[in-house]
């Protein structure tokens, strides 16, 4: 049963430049020490994230992409098609799907996405998509405060 807390999960490649976006904003939003909000990373989502959401009410993901708008956020739908249960990378509604499935329960889930300009190999994420990640801790911040 969740106790009313919030999951941040920041994923993506740290060494493939924008790629690390995801990481980079929940690393910052951890500085932040909001009450009742537990951050983590990791660099994809699996099935094996189910059991932790147990202790939650709602979970945030953050990831880059490659198109879009420079941020955005929205709920979670549903998923396209059906998770296999071997399934090593799934999606956002993938896993709020799977969770409801398994456990019987809900889960809010919401998925920010950060438009990022360059995947080839580096460490650094490029100017601008610092500046959307930026953002995007700005609204997060608001929105996990709320």
């Amino acid at each position: 049963m969740a106790i009313g807390k919030t999951l941040v999960i920041g994923y993506g490649n740290t060494v493939r430049t924008d790629d690390g976006a995801g990481i980079w904003i929940a690393e910052k939003l951890s500085s932040f020490q909001i009450s009742g909000v537990v951050v983590t990373t990791t660099h994809q989502l699996s099935l094996d994230l189910l059991e932790e959401f147990k202790s939650y009410a709602r979970v945030v993901f953050i990831d880059a992409s490659v198109e879009g708008d420079p941020v955005q956020f929205d709920s979670v739908g549903k998923p396209a098609v059906p998770v296999p249960p071997s399934a090593h990378h799934c999606t956002p509604a993938d896993l709020v799907s799977t969770y409801s499935q398994l456990y019987g329960g809900s889960i809010e889930g919401y998925f920010c996405t950060v438009r990022g300009e360059n995947f080839e190999f580096g460490t650094e994420l490029t100017a601008a998509t610092v500046q959307h990640a930026s953002s995007a801790v700005e609204m997060l911040e608001k929105f996990l405060w709320g």
